[in-house]
């Protein structure tokens, strides 16, 4: 399994380094990167909400992803898993009836909504107001979308996990 991390702010003051009360920025090659001691707390919620997100996929798919990054912009999170259908979803959509997929992928979700919120909630104590998912089928790609309560701060963080078979 292969971890790697990268927290950025992408609005932020226009020279040198900015402490607030809630985050501190450096600026580097162009960027506003989140220093070690205020990435820490969003790589690791980040890092909670992928680990699980791929748990669940796992756990009620029969498979997960072999590929998840998750973002955190400002007041939303989304993770894309890459590589997660089944061998009877790949079959269906060789086979013209990606609609189906599509269809009971939505209806899991919909059933779910409460397990899949419940992750982000409880990584960054802080509450889901909106859950949406999407799948696109060439290239398999899935997209878990959370909108956040608005806490008013900027900020853009970022998890990848690479899965290992």
């Amino acid at each position: 399994m292969l971890l790697t991390e990268r927290a950025l702010a992408s609005t932020a003051p226009p020279s040198g380094r900015v402490r607030s009360s809630t985050s501190a920025l450096e600026r580097r090659r162009g960027w506003w990167y989140l220093t070690s001691e205020a990435s820490g707390s969003y790589g690791e919620g980040l890092a909670k909400i992928t680990s699980a997100l791929v748990s669940l996929h796992k756990e009620f798919y029969g498979r997960g992803p072999v590929k998840a990054k998750s973002f955190l912009v400002n007041d939303t999170v989304i993770c894309v898993l890459e590589g997660g259908f089944t061998i009877v979803e790949r079959t269906l959509i060789d086979a013209g009836e990606a609609s189906a997929v599509h269809d009971i992928r939505r209806r899991f979700q919909a059933v779910m909504e409460r397990q899949f919120s419940g992750i982000v909630e409880e990584a960054l104590g802080r509450t889901v107001r909106a859950y949406m998912s999407q799948v696109h089928t060439d290239p398999d790609i899935a997209v878990e979308l959370f909108v956040l309560e608005p806490t008013g701060e900027t900020m853009v963080a970022e998890h990848a996990f690479d899965v290992q078979r």
